[in-house]
C-alpha cells in the first residue's frame, strides 16, 4: 500500500479494528491514543504487511495534534487517511478553535443539565 494513517482512539474499539485493518492491508499506521499503553498494547499485536507504531495523543490538544501531523509530513510519507468517525472531523477543520471550544462547552453543559432532569 505505501501510505501512511493516522488513527486516533487506537488504543481500542473502533480504532484499534481500524489500525489492525490498515496495518493488514499494508498501510503504516500512527495508533494514537491517550492511553499509550492501550496503544502499544494494540500495536505489538499486529502482524502483517504494514507497521504501526504507538502513538500518545491527546486529541483535546491542537499542538500535540498538529505535532503528530507534521512528523509524518516531515518524512515525507504519504497519506492515505486520517479517519474520522464522524462529519465532525470536516466542522471542525472549518471552524476556529475558539468557536469550537464555545460549541462543545455548550453540548457538554446541555447534557449534563439534561442528564440532571432525567434523574
Amino acid at each position: 500500500m505505501n501510505r501512511t494513517a493516522i488513527v486516533t482512539g487506537g488504543g481500542s474499539g473502533i480504532g484499534a479494528a481500524l489500525t489492525r485493518a490498515l496495518v493488514a492491508a499494508g498501510a503504516d499506521v500512527r495508533c494514537a491514543d491517550i492511553h499509550s499503553a492501550a496503544a502499544r498494547t494494540v500495536v505489538s499485536a499486529l502482524e502483517g504487511p504494514g507497521k504501526a507504531v504507538a502513538v500518545a495523543l491527546d486529541v483535546t490538544d491542537a499542538a500535540a495534534v498538529r505535532a503528530v501531523v507534521d512528523d509524518v509530513v516531515a518524512r515525507d510519507e504519504p497519506w492515505v487517511v486520517t479517519p474520522r468517525r464522524t462529519r465532525l472531523g470536516w466542522y471542525i477543520s472549518r471552524v476556529a478553535p475558539r468557536a469550537m471550544q464555545r460549541r462543545l462547552n455548550g453540548y457538554v453543559h446541555r447534557q449534563v443539565v439534561a442528564d440532571r432532569v432525567d434523574s
